[in-house]
């Protein structure tokens, strides 16, 4: 990535998404998106990504940390699915619409 690359974080209010939006942030401009409301966050569901987006907007790369963990999942699997199966489905396909596809890295 150039030095002021543009990066989409999601699941950036948890505990690993939050610590790389910061890190990426000294290098160039993040845009977080998180289920939960927080300062600087579009809330939003991941598997509704290309709802919760401007228009226009783009990437250079999407680090994809949404999730529901294993313990969340075992007590609400519909909820699991739909961030963890179609929320990823979400952001594969956003990407593969994108004129000039973003890098993704996918947390797993």
């Amino acid at each position: 990535m150039s030095a002021r690359s543009s990066v989409l974080v999601t699941g950036a209010a948890g505990f690993l998404g939050s610590r790389i939006a910061d890190a990426l942030e000294e290098r160039g401009r993040v845009t977080r998106l998180d289920r939960s409301a927080a300062p600087g966050v579009i809330a939003a569901d991941v598997a509704r990504l290309a709802e919760a987006l401007p228009p226009g907007f783009t990437a250079d790369a999407v680090v994809h940390a949404a999730a529901i963990t294993t313990q969340a999942s075992e007590a609400d699997p519909a909820a699991a699915w739909a961030i963890n199966v179609a929320g990823t489905r979400a952001v594969i396909a956003w990407c593969a619409r994108q004129p000039r596809p973003p890098r993704l890295v996918l947390l797993s």
